[in-house]
């Protein structure tokens, strides 16, 4: 996709998050780890756009901190 589709179109992003989301919470460490890791790498190229930023960056820290509260949560 060129940069003006994914300003205007962001439906593929949105369909990733939330596939990548699902892994978030998911009982097996290795999972999260796993989307975290992904999160990390989509957000460099999602804060390039900033519409992008401001439509998916809040999903993505609320998975984030999702994940690290159930990680906190196995410790206990």
């Amino acid at each position: 996709m060129t940069d003006v589709e994914i300003a205007e179109n962001p439906a593929n992003i949105k369909s990733l998050i939330r596939r990548i989301e699902s892994n978030a919470n998911h009982p097996d460490p290795f999972k999260r780890l796993s989307s975290v890791l992904c999160f990390n790498k989509i957000f460099a190229v999602i804060r390039e756009f900033d519409p992008l930023v401001d439509r998916f960056c809040l999903d993505i820290c609320h998975s984030v901190l999702q994940s690290l509260k159930m990680c906190y949560d196995q410790l206990e």
